[in-house]
Formats: C-alpha cells, structure tokens, sequence
C-alpha cells in the first residue's frame, strides 16, 4: 500500500455561498502525490492532527493562501519525528 501525506479538510465548504454542503463532506489534498487518477478508487485516511477549524473566507484568494499555508504546516508537522512511524 502507498503511503502519502495529506491535509485533509472535514466540514461544510462555507466559503461558497449559496454552494455550501448541507452534510459534512471530506476533501484531501494528497502531498506530493504523482500518480495517475484514482477515482473510483477506495483510499483510507489516517487523521492524527488537527490544524485549525473551518473559516468562512472572505474572498477564493483568502481561501486558497490559507490552503497553501495549510500545507506548508502540515509538511513540517508530519516531518518530525513523532509522526515518522506513520
């Protein structure tokens, strides 16, 4: 099995107005992930953090610096040692 990294977002969407879910939905950004298509794929995910709630941004641009920042984050918290044996 193959192993990636990931940041993954649970909740609603409320960025988009008028486009929000009504249930909770999961969306992961896999790190560095370089394959093919996997959908219709099963894919299990391994949450062990948690880096901040879910923010209604004021504008996609807000949204997507926040992502990247995201990441970043989660790069340099699933790099240290305490999460090597994952």
């Amino acid at each position: 099995e193959e192993v990636v990294k990931a940041v993954v977002n649970v909740g609603y969407s409320p960025t988009f107005v008028g486009e929000e879910n009504r249930e909770k939905i999961v969306e992961a950004h896999l790190m560095g992930y370089g394959g093919g298509d996997f959908y219709g794929e099963e894919m299990r995910l391994m949450l062990c953090g948690f880096q901040r709630g879910e923010v209604k941004f004021g504008s996609f641009d807000k949204l997507i610096a926040a992502i990247n920042q995201d990441i970043e984050d989660a790069k340099a918290a699933l790099d240290t040692p305490e999460m090597a044996p994952l």
